[in-house]
């Protein structure tokens, strides 16, 4: 009898995939994530991922400006009439003969607002990231679980620790191979069942679960049933997803939060934080505010208004995830790093990293690679 490692699952998903290792070179040369156009354009022109990338194409104007156009269309506020209807099919995202596929989000790679006719429940396992839907945005924080219906505009960003996994269930089946839910009096069943028979109806249903270990192990399990090549696998997976649904219900029912659709116009602080992102090492509330054609007081009031956090806050945060992971991926001394993410004084640096996150560089360096 073969038993699943589940523990050298979690430590396989850590690792990089070729896509994200090509990603994380270029972040480390340019402090930019790859958007996902720029990373398939990437693998068109190296499909054997040999050698080293080219990205001397990516910094040619004329490239720069046809990424930025397809960019403007699929992240247009509100959506662009090229890009409004284009949903992703079940049948291209959900392999074949299974009703349930579980994939790892991918780091260091931007994916574009979208829509697809499946759900999909994202499940941070480690670190945070950040989920956007209808125009909302949500911090993602480790045992959080999130329930995207299908019809929903919604991207997600994994920060460069996190794991985030992707649950995608087929609508098509959902009534007749997880009918017990449906059945249930519960909140959880009360929601599938508006998101099937409501039209239009795009609010998400987050659980906070915090660090349970029993979640993390089922997910992991249904994780590696899905590589594991057995025949029976896929029922397997549905059986674990429909104890995943009923835990959460006993457990967690009291935790549940339902997003809230804003009107399109709320999108923007996707746009403006995206921005922040990309600009992280020199931008300023002045220079965002006047990218977006606004006052400095407007932008500060916007972002207070939909992040709950100051333009500081956000920016800060943004530094020192690109420090933690220039500490723990690269050799770069503790002055470089000051340096790279936009500080000229190591000892400011230093203390905002412990106060971020509990320890200093060094300490923090040392405690992640015993």
């Amino acid at each position: 009898m073969i038993f699943l490692d589940i523990n050298k699952t979690y430590h396989e998903l850590l690792n990089l995939d070729q896509d994200e290792r090509y990603a994380h070179q270029y972040y480390l040369r340019t402090g930019k994530e790859l958007s996902f156009f720029q990373a398939f354009s990437i693998g068109i022109d190296n499909p054997a991922w040999e050698g080293e990338p080219d990205f001397s194409r990516l910094e040619d104007p004329e490239t720069q400006e046809h990424f930025r156009q397809i960019h403007a269309l699929f992240d247009a506020d509100p959506p662009s009439d090229q890009t409004s209807d284009i949903t992703l099919p079940e049948r291209f995202f959900i392999i074949k003969d299974y009703n349930v596929e579980i994939q790892r989000a991918q780091r260091y790679i931007r994916m574009f607002p979208h829509r697809h006719d499946f759900f999909e429940i994202e499940c941070t396992l480690r670190d945070s990231g950040l989920h956007y839907i209808g125009g909302e945005r949500v911090e993602m924080h480790a045992g959080d679980i999130c329930i995207v219906p299908p019809g929903a505009r919604h991207n997600t960003y994994v920060y460069p620790d996190g794991i985030m996994l992707n649950i995608k269930i087929r609508k098509s089946t959902f009534e007749n191979v997880f009918a017990n839910i449906l059945q249930d009096r519960t909140a959880l069943s009360e929601y599938f069942v508006k998101t099937i028979y409501t039209a239009d109806y795009c609010n998400s249903l987050t659980f906070h679960c915090g660090e349970d270990s029993f979640i993390r192990e089922l997910l992991l399990c249904m994780y590696e049933e899905q590589f594991s090549g057995k025949e029976y696998a896929n029922k397997v997976i549905d059986g674990l997803i429909m104890t995943f649904f009923a835990y959460l219900i006993q457990n967690y029912d009291d935790t549940l939060e339902f997003s809230t659709a804003i009107n399109n116009s709320s999108e923007r602080i996707i746009e403006i934080e995206n921005y922040i992102r990309q600009n992280y090492r020199s931008v300023t509330l002045k220079s965002t505010a006047d990218h977006f054609y606004l006052s400095p007081q407007y932008l500060s009031t916007i972002i207070k208004k939909q992040t709950g956090k100051s333009f500081t806050e956000i920016l800060r945060t943004i530094k020192m995830q690109h420090a933690r992971d220039m500490l723990m991926n690269t050799k770069m001394k503790i002055d470089d790093i000051c340096d790279a993410v936009g500080y000229r004084d190591t000892t400011q640096f230093i203390r905002t990293f412990k106060k971020q996150f509990g320890s200093t560089p060094k300490q923090y360096q040392k405690q992640e690679t015993l």
